[in-house]
């Protein structure tokens, strides 16, 4: 199995070495999917970083007896 920051790293060795194997191959599509997966994670890390927030505003809210209804609405939109 290969690793895929050894793909990222150098493409077009990994290309020629699998092409010795197994006749014309790309790793561009591998590429290009592994950038949208790195991206996804992203958007999704700072969608829980923005969750944790809101639970955090809305616990000191609750503690401190006020309305939460606002806060619990927007954290529903993350969702």
């Amino acid at each position: 199995m290969l690793d895929i920051t050894l793909i990222r790293k150098d493409p077009a060795s990994i290309e020629k070495k699998l092409a010795a194997k197994l006749g014309k191959v790309s790793v561009q599509e591998l590429l290009q999917l592994d950038k949208n997966l790195r991206a996804l994670k992203t958007a999704i890390e700072k969608l829980k970083a923005e969750q944790n927030a809101a639970s955090k505003v809305i616990g000191n809210k609750r503690r401190a007896g006020e309305p939460v209804d606002e806060e619990l609405t927007a954290m529903k939109k993350l969702r």
